[in-house]
């Protein structure tokens, strides 16, 4: 079983401000509490490895995440950073956080999910880009034994599920992912496009 999770709430997000390339906003003391309580809520799982991106914000999610399961459980896992699986690169709407820049995000997000490679951001990414990069680290950890955790962001962790999952685009686009929320995928030996969705927000 593999757990998606999205990072805590980052400045970045309290200001609705795109914040996209890494190393990214930090977490604000809600985002904290996001993912301490998220650790705490996952000691019904024997997890088997914690991962994150590269992102200030996933690493301080999982770091906190951690801790919170090892005070609940006793057992210590490390952090492992992936990359890869950072978010979405809005390009050019990097660090805009005005109504138009919004609506545009939301119709590229859209496209992503419909699979419209010509939907991308100005200097951003298309669908299939994100999912060259990420797809290959969703199989690895999906090989692994076990649950495993996967620390990563919003829109990212949205498209990718849509696709690993194959539901409908309007599904991964009305179904929101809140701060220190999960998706949560069993893949039970399927392949990329045929896992089970257990969860999902």
């Amino acid at each position: 079983m593999l757990i998606l999770v999205r990072h805590g709430q980052t400045h970045s997000n309290a200001a609705k401000i795109i914040d996209t390339r890494p190393p990214g906003a930090e977490l604000t003391e809600v985002g904290r509490t996001q993912a301490t309580n998220l650790g705490a809520e996952l000691a019904e799982y024997d997890l088997n490895s914690i991962n994150c991106s590269i992102a200030l914000r996933a690493q301080q999610t999982a770091l906190l995440l951690s801790s919170a399961y090892a005070e609940t459980t006793g057992k210590n896992i490390p952090v492992d950073i992936q990359l890869g699986v950072h978010e979405i690169f809005a390009g050019q709407l990097d660090g805009l956080g005005d109504p138009e820049t919004a609506a545009t995000y939301t119709r590229a997000f859209r496209g992503w999910l419909e699979g419209d490679p010509a939907s991308r951001l100005p200097g951003g990414e298309n669908y299939l880009e994100v999912l060259q990069r990420s797809r290959p680290v969703l199989e690895e950890l999906a090989s692994r034994d076990g649950v495993n955790v996967l620390v990563s962001h919003g829109a990212a962790i949205r498209t990718v599920a849509r696709w690993a999952s194959g539901v409908t685009a309007d599904y991964a686009f009305d179904t929101y992912l809140a701060n220190g929320r999960t998706v949560i995928l069993d893949p039970s030996g399927r392949p990329f496009g045929e896992w089970g969705v257990v969860s999902w927000g």
